[in-house]
């Protein structure tokens, strides 16, 4: 739900006038989650992904990025977090990090996998 009373006008003229280019929001229930893939108006669906939670398999006309791809820093596996995010059916996962050096090792990590899944 827009919180703000005519925030949804303000985003569809920018996105009619070429300013935006999508519109959508993230979703941390469920029931939000089925309402925003039955709404033509958005058209990015960002979910919550990760190797520890429930995977999204329906198949949508939405841009479907996954959010807490390492479960809000509790999963100790970065790598196996990763790879889960690689093989699932989203278009990009976001990672939250709080440091150059998380993000370097993040960076590290993709790379090696995708190599890796270039060669399998």
């Amino acid at each position: 739900m827009l919180r703000r009373k005519g925030l949804a006008d303000v985003l569809s003229r920018a996105k009619d006038s070429g300013v935006v280019r999508a519109v959508g929001r993230s979703n941390h229930e469920f029931g939000a989650l089925c309402a925003c893939v039955d709404d033509p108006w958005r058209d990015v669906v960002l979910v919550r992904l990760h190797a520890c939670g429930i995977n999204m398999d329906a198949e949508t006309d939405k841009v479907v990025p996954a959010m807490k791809a390492l479960g809000k820093g509790e999963m100790d596996d970065a790598r196996a977090a990763i790879g889960f995010q690689l093989e699932s059916p989203v278009d990009a996962f976001i990672v939250g990090v709080e440091s150059g050096e998380q993000v370097t090792e993040n960076v590290r990590l993709v790379q090696e996998l995708m190599v890796g899944k270039a060669t399998t």
